[in-house]
């Protein structure tokens, strides 16, 4: 190996956001997303360890790395035993053969591994790649939604049949296809991306429905879970993009999306599950709307039924982040505790340094009666998602130890921390509320609720959490009301006024249908 090559592989950290799509012959690959993409459409994802070594064996230029070299670059220099090296090439193997790749990976006694390209002739030889080369697009799209679903009843993942439009040439076939993935991997920049360039798809190819449609979602989703500052002008825009869909393609699914997105959900769950029981009429497993009525049912307490659709689509959806981590809450409020675990589990290894994936994960255990195993996590620094307030990680740590201890001191240090987090966020609010119902403190539980709800104190700002998350609440949630670990507030004599003020009680009297809790108590 020569030395630039050695040099690369111990100094360059594979960050897979960063890394453009190449070309592995007729297979292009997609580290952002994990994803490899053969030729005739068909897509495998990787798991992030194994499209790390991917990216490494590739930056190689069929050169060989070593054992240690993989490890620098892919495991942080982390001391690793041959077999989990080995278990992360076979699993490359047979997602490059599966795929149907021309490349594959050959093992050098005594030296290392490198890519080769089949059919050269050579073992010797190095693998032919493009950096530069634009990844052929797919005949199939993934579409999928926001991270903070849960919230604005947006979001999942489902594999699309694309219909072009006449004239629908292949780069303007490929910005669709990356505003997909752009939305897929949601975040403010993400956003930002997604709606850019589903623009320039609309520019590109004004009689293109779906491109206008996807345009509306990508500012519904802006508008839903952006900056309070962009709202109206996102909502704005996604409404004419959405009619735009619609007056080239009446009914068009994307449209209708948006439209039923933009709606409000708090205060309006009877109209909103009209909305979307009415769109899957004529749209039957359409994720966007299979995630709207999911988390309708959940915020107004039927995670069983609200699960059942979560099932629905995960026959449907690739994994993404924001399906994942709103799986473990769905399932951990219908009390299908072991696959919660299982989902959790998946989560993390699908997506180790997602904020979200991560702190649902440690709330997951937290509230499952393992506080110490959130505590574990937590203290495991290099396994944190990076760009995340250490204040953050404290008020969680805490909140594990006063579970953990119960005892006075440590309750008292993590209700002081959620408390001056409530100031700052909804999300920190909700936080702070379970968390108060947890360790007895009901008055203060209630206290909080009643500022979060109805504005009797100091109200919240829209922010979730963290600036650096850049994630907003438009509306308060209550799917957190019905989390098994709220139980002490449901039992308390109080939580009747709270759900009947802020217009619960109607919808289960209008609706004809109980929460789950209450349907238990009757059962």
């Amino acid at each position: 190996m020569t030395e630039d090559v050695d040099t690369a592989a111990e100094n360059a950290e594979i960050t897979l956001a960063h890394e453009k799509p190449f070309a592995l012959g007729r297979v292009s690959v997609h580290p952002a997303t994990r994803e490899l993409v053969g030729e005739d459409g068909r897509r495998e994802q990787l798991e992030p360890r194994v499209m790390e070594v991917l990216v490494a064996l590739w930056r190689a230029d069929g050169a060989p790395l070593t054992k240690d070299d993989l490890i620098k670059a892919c495991w942080r220099g982390r001391i690793v035993g041959d077999d989990a090296i080995d278990r992360v090439m076979s699993r490359l193997r047979r997602a490059l053969a599966g795929i149907g790749g021309e490349c594959r990976i050959e093992t050098i006694t005594k030296v290392g591994y490198r890519l080769v390209l089949s059919g050269t002739g050579s073992a010797s030889g190095p693998i032919k790649t493009s950096k530069a080369s634009t990844p052929r697009p797919s005949r199939r799209i993934l579409f999928a939604g926001g991270t903070v679903a849960a919230a604005a009843a947006i979001g999942g993942g489902l594999v699309w049949k694309a219909r072009r439009a006449p004239g629908l040439d292949r780069p303007t076939q490929l910005l669709y296809d990356q505003g997909w993935t752009a939305l897929r991997n949601t975040g403010p920049e993400q956003l930002a991306q997604a709606v850019g360039l589903f623009r320039k798809v609309v520019a590109a190819a004004p009689a293109f429905a779906d491109g206008w449609g996807a345009l509306a979602y990508a500012y519904a989703v802006q508008g839903a879970a952006g900056d309070p500052a962009l709202r109206q002008g996102a909502q704005t825009s996604a409404r004419a993009a959405a009619e735009r869909a619609l007056q080239l393609s009446p009914g068009n699914a994307l449209g209708q999306a948006a439209l039923v997105a933009l709606k409000p959900v708090f205060r309006n769950w009877l109209a909103s599950e009209a909305a979307y029981r009415a769109a899957l009429e004529r749209h039957p497993d359409v994720a966007p709307f299979l995630d709207g009525l999911a988390a309708v049912l959940f915020a107004v307490g039927r995670a069983r039924e609200s699960a059942v659709l979560n099932d629905r689509e995960m026959k449907i959806s690739a994994p993404s982040s924001s399906l994942m981590f709103r799986r473990v809450l769905t399932l951990t409020a219908a009390n299908r505790l072991e696959e919660a675990e299982r989902a959790a589990a998946m989560a993390m290894d699908t997506f180790p340094r997602n904020a979200p994936v991560w702190f649902t994960t440690f709330l997951f255990y937290m509230r499952t009666g393992r506080p110490e195993r959130a505590i574990a996590l937590g203290l495991n620094r290099s396994a944190r998602p990076s760009g995340i307030p250490e204040h953050d990680f404290e008020i969680v740590l805490a909140s594990a130890q006063a579970i953990q201890t119960q005892s006075a001191p440590d309750i008292d240090r993590a209700m002081s921390l959620n408390l001056e987090a409530a100031q700052r966020g909804r999300g920190y609010t909700e936080n702070a509320i379970l968390l108060a119902a947890m360790v007895g403190r009901l008055d203060t539980a209630f206290e909080l609720a009643q500022a979060y709800f109805i504005g009797r104190g100091p109200s919240p700002m829209a922010r979730g959490f963290s600036s650096e998350q850049g994630i907003y609440y438009r509306e308060p949630r209550t799917i957190f009301l019905f989390a098994p670990s709220n139980a002490p507030m449901r039992e308390d004599p109080r939580f009747d006024g709270l759900v009947d003020a802020i217009g619960l009680q109607a919808y289960w009297l209008k609706s004809g249908h109980k929460p789950d809790y209450l349907a238990a108590r009757s059962a």
